[in-house]
């Protein structure tokens, strides 16, 4: 510490490096033999002017100071020498000898310097206090006659900021009439609208590829379409009662379980439909297995998704994100997520509409797809979901995952406006300079818009839109940009229809990833049907009433049966 004072007070204090063991003994060595000496009456100047003279002439090496020789000569330092610049301009001959000693190293480091300080200069008339030069630099070097290139070639304008954001264009106009179709126009009970979405032809291949199953095992095994209703039945109450992590032997117990459960069918009955039921034919399912890791449910996921989309048209604004389903059930598309509080998970990508929830498309990730080519996972998700909705006028809120300009512009060419957050490490984000809180900066290249928001100090948002254009904002507050705005409206689809599925759903512990499926498809299933029966009957029914009425229509077969099995006593 005294060393660096003496060295910014005194720069004809010479600088001092760790030495060796051995190089300590052959100075000491040289310094007997040496005749320079400093006197301790001698000032700094002359000091530094003796040390500078001998080493020009070739002499002895000048001796180094002692940390008690340091002190006295900065205790010995005269008030007037504050080190100003003017002294060290002054004895600036004087201390180069000195600074010799330092390493490559550092004169490379200090050539380095020089050079920043060089740039640095050429734009500080540019350059505000506030905002970091190193952006600056690079933002000097893409921008030209208010054009902005980004990494990957795109030229971007900048765009003032405006309140007049115009007239729709073009692939903004929705042309579709939302609401339920005519083909769910007549339902009238909440197991109507189940029916439109499990129709009969679902219900009796699952009971078709169960019995073939089970026969293998008990050749004298048979299963009813009241007993495949009631256990679908059974399976919503048990949402309802939000009993899903209750062992089949409460939910039967007289003490502790519902009359509902008994009255339906005995537990061993609803254990061995839970145990056979099965959703594909098993002779075929080798050759399926080839070309569809996902053939086990196939079928039924693609009838499921046909008839959401057959019973119900969505308003303008879409969604689409990704859901990740719970369970630990033997499947080779698990994904594994350590820092998630449920582990393993499947995941599906899900577009849904925004007001309703209603889920519109529904598809599983079940790893790297051949088919999909140079294409990027999230524009691929993104065309596939939205392909029986483009040309229509929608707009779709996506997340970083998805959003890129390639997207955008795929969308644009269908009449599709697509809205969402990019990552700010995309080559297609312009450099620019460090914004101060709130503000934003807006940027245009043909049809595409993107802004950079400034959120926070350390957190910037770049929102990618053809749904809007021009630079508007607000005037007041935080300033948020209005495709901002609008992100932050329309985001919450999907992350709300996973919420509704977890609230009552019908899940429960199984090891065979179909089952798992087919639970996640009935709590699908009941918010659809909701939606529907709710738009078509003007009912204000909640969803909780709704899935307890469509429970006892489910199983109201099975009750009123005269030859109903009588349950066994509980255990």
């Amino acid at each position: 510490m005294v060393a660096y004072f003496l060295y910014t007070k005194c720069p004809t204090f010479p600088v001092m490096k760790r030495r060796s063991k051995k190089t300590v003994q052959q100075t000491a060595k040289k310094q007997k033999d040496s005749t320079v000496t400093v006197s301790a009456s001698t000032s700094p100047a002359a000091s530094s002017a003796h040390m500078t003279a001998a080493a020009a002439a070739g002499s002895a090496r000048p001796r180094r100071f002692t940390a008690k020789r340091a002190l006295e000569i900065l205790q010995n330092l005269p008030d007037t020498d504050s080190g100003s610049d003017e002294s060290e301009t002054n004895n600036e001959s004087d201390s180069s000898m000195q600074l010799s000693q330092v390493s490559s190293e550092d004169e490379d480091d200090e050539d380095d310097v020089a050079s920043q300080s060089d740039v640095d200069s050429t734009v500080r008339t540019v350059a505000s206090p506030d905002l970091d030069t190193s952006d600056i630099r690079q933002q000097t070097t893409a921008t030209t006659d208010g054009q902005t290139i980004a990494k990957d070639g795109t030229k971007w304008t900048v765009v003032t900021q405006t309140a007049l954001t115009g007239r729709f264009q073009s692939q903004n106009v929705f042309t579709a009439k939302p609401g339920p179709t005519a083909y769910a126009r007549s339902i009238s009970r909440p197991v109507d609208a189940f029916r439109l979405l499990l129709d009969e032809g679902m219900l009796r291949h699952i009971k078709r590829c169960t019995v073939e199953y089970a026969q293998t095992k008990d050749a004298t095994w048979d299963l009813s379409d009241a007993e495949l209703d009631s256990f679908i039945g059974l399976l919503y109450l048990r949402g309802v009662l939000n009993a899903k992590n209750f062992p089949v032997d409460l939910l039967w117990s007289d003490e502790y379980g519902c009359p509902a459960f008994r009255q339906v069918m005995p537990r061993n009955r609803f254990r061995q439909i839970k145990k056979f039921v099965r959703f594909d034919c098993r002779t075929t399912r080798n050759e399926r297995i080839k070309n569809d890791k996902f053939c086990m449910m196939s079928w039924v996921l693609s009838r499921f998704v046909e008839n959401s989309q057959k019973s119900y048209v969505p308003e303008v604004s879409l969604t689409v994100d990704e859901q990740l389903f719970p369970t630990k059930a033997r499947c080779r598309f698990t994904q594994f997520m350590p820092n998630k509080p449920d582990k393993f998970w499947i995941k599906f990508w899900i577009l849904a509409e925004l007001n309703s929830k209603y889920c519109l498309n529904l598809k599983p990730y079940l790893g790297k797809d051949d088919e999909r080519g140079a294409v990027s996972l999230g524009t691929h998700v993104v065309l596939t979901l939205m392909e029986p909705y483009l040309g229509r006028g929608y707009n779709v809120t996506t997340d970083n995952f998805f959003t890129s300009a390639e997207l955008a512009r795929k969308l644009l060419d269908k009449r599709t406006s697509p809205v969402g957050t990019l990552r700010l490490n995309r080559k297609v984000i312009p450099v620019s300079s460090k914004l101060a809180t709130h503000d934003s900066v807006f940027y245009s290249c043909e049809s595409l818009n993107l802004v950079k928001y400034q959120a926070k100090q350390l957190k910037t948002v770049a929102v990618l839109s053809t749904l809007h254009k021009g630079a508007a904002c607000q005037t007041e507050g935080k300033k948020k940009p209005e495709s901002v705005l609008y992100y932050n409206e329309n985001k919450c689809g999907v992350d709300m229809l996973d919420s509704m599925c977890r609230q009552m759903s019908t899940k429960a512990g199984c090891r065979r990833w179909p089952l798992a499926v087919f639970f996640n498809i009935l709590d699908i299933a009941g918010i659809n049907a909701w939606i529907i029966f709710r738009k078509t009957t003007g009912s204000r029914m909640s969803r909780r009433q709704f899935l307890r009425q469509l429970s006892a229509e489910l199983t109201e077969a099975s009750m009123s049966s005269p030859s109903r099995p009588t349950p066994l006593p509980s255990s």
